[in-house]
């Protein structure tokens, strides 16, 4: 049995309870706020689907204490994920963490330095990698389907509408590159194969409904090993009327031929056929299931705990890199 702890629930909490559905090896024992002004009470009904009544905390490092938990969750305000995590890796726990994992350099040092030292095993919900058409698309370019990736466009648009308070403000909230384009930072990362050499960026607060420090916009370029080149568009601009929260989409150019993922839909150019090939996908899958495998030592999550660190690490410095409007070397 894997005794599990939330600590916050500000995010995509769901994916561990979407992903323990029917499973009797998991209990979710206890939550708490992982900072000030956080409330958890909103998934106790989820969690007591799985006949359990959680305990809550006031102090989640007093949870870590009473509870000795296996695993924690970490979903807090997001400039907090990293002192939580620390806290959690420090009190012998495995981590499954919302992204980013860490929103300054200080943190993310601080938080990979606890991960060595711990000797549990961490991931981060980049459940992109568990989407059937960006899976599928991985898949492909590991197959040769379009030779040597050269080049990368990347988008994460999502609507607009409420912002809560704590993304208002830069200390809680992190910026909007590392919250809303980490994503498509380790598409880039995952299906070029290479390691990031350098970034650029620019980004804009105008038009942000008012919502103090958030950024509504903002464009990345990377340089990545092997001469790789790759762009990051990232916008709260999708309309309010579209038919989905988030347009998301990558483009893969290889020596050999183009791979378009648009949500679920993907295509292919290449030699193999004439015209753009219109390809089936998977389906999508939970990843938190794969994680607990790794626990168990039966399986590995498609997000290693080195993954989930060098994106991040990525995505802090492209802030960096649109805060200072100067490059920034890895």
């Amino acid at each position: 049995m894997i005794k599990i702890v939330f600590i916050g629930t500000s995010g995509h909490s769901g994916f561990a309870l979407n992903g323990s559905e029917g499973r009797s090896d998991v209990c979710f024992a206890a939550v708490a706020p992982g900072c000030p002004g956080e409330t958890v009470t909103g998934i106790l009904p989820s969690i007591r689907h799985f006949g359990t009544e959680p305990r809550v905390y006031e102090d989640y490092r007093e949870m870590l204490r009473q509870e000795k938990p296996d695993l924690a969750v970490i979903d807090t305000y997001y400039g907090y994920h990293a002192a939580c995590a620390q806290a959690a890796l420090e009190a012998g726990c495995h981590v499954f963490i919302e992204k980013p994992i860490a929103t300054t350099l200080p943190q993310f040092e601080a938080l990979h330095e606890a991960y060595e030292k711990a000797g549990t095993e961490l991931t981060a919900m980049f459940n992109y990698r568990y989407t059937g058409s960006f899976y599928r698309a991985w898949q492909l370019i590991q197959e040769g389907a379009i030779g040597e990736v050269r080049l990368l466009n990347a988008q994460k648009s999502y609507k607009m509408g409420p912002r809560p308070a704590f993304t208002h403000d830069r200390a809680t909230y992190g910026g909007t590159i590392p919250w809303v384009g980490s994503h498509a930072i380790d598409w880039v990362r995952w299906m070029s194969g290479q390691q990031f050499v350098s970034v650029n960026a620019v980004q804009s607060r105008m038009h942000n409904g008012g919502f103090g420090t958030l950024e509504t916009d903002a464009l990345v370029q990377f340089q990545l090993t092997n001469e790789v080149v790759a762009s990051v568009s990232i916008d709260y601009c999708n309309p309010a009327t579209a038919p989905i929260h988030g347009d998301d989409r990558i483009r893969v150019v290889g020596t050999d031929g183009v791979l378009e993922v648009k949500g679920n839909t993907l295509t292919l150019i290449n030699g193999a056929a004439e015209g753009i090939q219109n390809l089936e996908v998977p389906p999508t899958l939970e990843m938190f299931p794969d994680f607990l495998a790794q626990i168990y030592g039966t399986g590995r999550c498609r997000i290693s705990a080195e993954d989930a660190f060098r994106s991040t690490e990525a995505s802090i410095r492209a802030q960096m890199a649109a805060d200072s409007g100067e490059k920034i070397l890895f």
